[in-house]
């Protein structure tokens, strides 16, 4: 139970610090505002990704309806990260403005 709550401590600790260094880098502007467009597009992906990760773990370990609950919510969170990285593909890299409806709305 002890290792439990050290590595859940953790883990919010670290969302904690994404968090601030996400939200200080857009207030600041360290860079530019290539940068904080940059960091606005890609920061995004960070969450989705580990979101979705977190929750097909938790799938895993479940069982019954809970399993098939987490598998859903892990789903449509990997379905947010792809989103991003299309929009951030369409922006940073190929320098378009993304199309609406794009494959990001599927």
């Amino acid at each position: 139970m002890v290792a439990t709550t050290r590595r859940l401590t953790l883990l919010a600790a670290a969302m904690a610090a994404y968090a601030l260094l996400f939200v200080s880098w857009l207030a600041l502007r360290p860079f530019g505002k290539t940068s904080v467009e940059a960091m606005s597009d890609l920061g995004m992906v960070v969450p989705a990704a580990a979101g979705a990760g977190l929750a097909f773990l938790a799938a895993a370990r479940s069982t019954g309806r809970v399993r098939a609950a987490w598998f859903f919510i892990a789903a449509a969170l990997a379905s947010w990260s792809f989103a991003e990285m299309t929009w951030s593909t369409y922006e940073l890299f190929l320098g378009q403005e993304t199309p609406f409806p794009s494959i990001a709305d599927v």
